[in-house]
Formats: structure tokens, C-alpha cells, sequence
């Protein structure tokens, strides 16, 4: 609900609040992993549409969101296996980590 409000009052993008969220569950890190890559994926699908629906993304740019995919679903397997072969208390560390360079690049760019 956090992410949500202020995503749609513009203060963040939910994303960011989404993975924290499910990092500070209980639940295994397969689990924590699964729930962060359908909820970002479902964001993404969700804006896309909305997007196209409005007019604002033109047949050009969607052949471009469609080459970017293949990279997504490429990073998704990484991530798998990096989970799969690294210790638990890594996959937080890492995650947090990313999380905070991608908004640090955000607050540069």
C-alpha cells in the first residue's frame, strides 16, 4: 500500500518499496526472489500497456521493449543460479546493494 501511494503521488516508483518489502519478509530467499521478479515484471507489463493504450509509445520504441526482454529474462537466470549458488545472507546483501547504486545513478543522472 506504501508503494502504491507514493508511487501515484509521484514521491518514488513502487519498485524499489516492493523489494524492500519482500526482503524484510520471513519467507526463504527462493520465495523472496520469486515474489520481487513477478511483482517488477507485473509493474513493467502494467506501465507498458498503459503506455500503448495512451499513445505514448510508438511501434519503434515497443521492437525496442521487446529486444530489452531478452536481457531481463537473461538477468532473471543469472540471478537464479547466483541464488542458488551463493549463501543466503549474500542475496540480501547484494540485492541491497544494487538497490542502492541504482538509486544513487538516479540521483546523478
Amino acid at each position: 500500500m506504501t508503494a502504491g501511494i507514493a508511487g501515484n503521488l509521484g514521491l518514488i516508483p513502487g519498485g524499489p518499496i516492493f523489494v524492500f518489502y519482500y526482503l524484510a519478509t520471513q519467507h526463504p530467499v527462493a520465495v523472496q526472489r520469486a515474489s520481487i521478479v513477478v511483482g517488477v515484471t507485473v509493474i513493467v507489463l502494467a506501465m507498458l500497456i498503459a503506455m500503448v493504450i495512451e499513445g505514448i509509445y510508438d511501434p519503434p520504441t515497443i521492437a525496442r521493449c521487446a529486444a530489452i526482454v531478452r536481457l531481463f529474462l537473461a538477468g532473471v537466470v543469472v540471478g537464479e543460479r547466483l541464488t542458488l549458488a551463493l549463501p543466503t545472507v549474500w542475496f540480501k546483501r547484494i540485492t541491497y546493494g544494487l538497490l542502492l547504486a541504482s538509486g544513487l545513478a538516479t540521483l546523478v543522472l
